[in-house]
This record gives C-alpha cells, sequence and structure tokens, in this order.
C-alpha cells in the first residue's frame, strides 16, 4: 500500500482498480484517503464512473476530506456524482469547510433542487452569502469575491485588532488568507 501511494498517479489508479476487481473496496478506500489534494483529483479523473462511485460511496466523510482543497474544480459530473451516492446531508458537511466563493463553484453543479436542499442545510448566515455569490457568474469577480471581510474602527489598538481577528477566524467568521490590508482616513 505505501508503494502505491508514493507511486505515480497512474500507479495508484491500478492500485484502486486491482483493489475493487478484487472486492478490496476497503484497500481502494484507505488508498485513496491517504492521497493528497491534487492526487486524490487525478485518481478521480482517471477512474470509471462505476469505480468512482464505489469508492466516494464507501468512504467516511473523514476520507473524503483530502477533496476539500479540490471540490469545486471536479468536473461536473463528478460532483454530481459525489452527491448521488452521499446525499445532501454529507454535500452539506463536506463544503461547509470552504470558503464562500468555493462553495458556490461546488453547489453551481449541481441541479437545482439539490443545490437548494444543501442550501437549506447549511448555517444561515453561510446559506445567504452562498446565494449571493450564486447570483455571479463562477469567472466573475462577483463569483470569486470574499464576502467575510474584516472590519475594525480605525480608533482601535492593533493589540485589539489582531486579538479580535484571531478569535473571529477561531469562529470562521472571516476566510484567512495570507496577506491583510489595512487603511486608515484621517479626518483633517
Amino acid at each position: 500500500m505505501v508503494r502505491a501511494l508514493i507511486g505515480t498517479v497512474e500507479e495508484v489508479v491500478r492500485a484502486v482498480k486491482e483493489s475493487l476487481a478484487a472486492g478490496g473496496i476497503e484497500k481502494a478506500v484507505k488508498l485513496f484517503a491517504f492521497l493528497d489534494p491534487l492526487r486524490a483529483f487525478e485518481v478521480l479523473l482517471r477512474l470509471s464512473s462505476d469505480e468512482r462511485r464505489r469508492v466516494l460511496a464507501s468512504a467516511s466523510i473523514d476520507e473524503l476530506n483530502n477533496l476539500l482543497g479540490v471540490l469545486a474544480k471536479l468536473p461536473d459530473e463528478v460532483v454530481y456524482e459525489l452527491a448521488s451516492v452521499r446525499g445532501i446531508n454529507d454535500i452539506a458537511k463536506l463544503v461547509a469547510e470552504l470558503p464562500i466563493d468555493e462553495v458556490a463553484d461546488v453547489l453551481s453543479k449541481l441541479p437545482p433542487k439539490v443545490r437548494a436542499d444543501v442550501l437549506l442545510l447549511l448555517p444561515q448566515e453561510l446559506s445567504s452569502e452562498v446565494l449571493r455569490v450564486l447570483k455571479y457568474h463562477p469567472e466573475s469577480v462577483g463569483g470569486i469575491m470574499t464576502t467575510r471581510v474584516p472590519v475594525f474602527k480605525a480608533r482601535q489598538t492593533i493589540g485589539e485588532v489582531v486579538e479580535a481577528y484571531a478569535y473571529k477566524v477561531k469562529q470562521g467568521l472571516y476566510e484567512t488568507r495570507n496577506y491583510i490590508y489595512a487603511w486608515t482616513t484621517r479626518a483633517g
């Protein structure tokens, strides 16, 4: 199994296919679960629809976490397969971990009824933000914008801002990025 994990994508695909053919769904799922997001993406694309469905249906939510980084980039048919074998509850659990624009991208790949059902399962604030982003084409500025922008009052100290920011990030109120831009306005 370790050999397959450090091998090429083709070797992992071959190992997953052989495990499935031999009735070893657990082994196939374990192979898939240990992949990094990009390799998981590549493996899914190289499996047949039936093979993908078997792996996706048998994996636990934790074993599907390697898809979080690439879920929004999966083709429509793979997202639909995932939703059809896992159900709306699991899709809601998976997308709830993503940034707003990626949640919108994933949901836009689902049929309208499924999309509406998933939105109902998401927390109200998240659902409202996703609905705002869904109004835009996925590749437009509106489709990729972040709606969770930190804003603080100019009279707050740097320490107060850092403390409030760290607290709100832990609460999931802001999307985390590598940079934070700050500016102040001075009353003249």
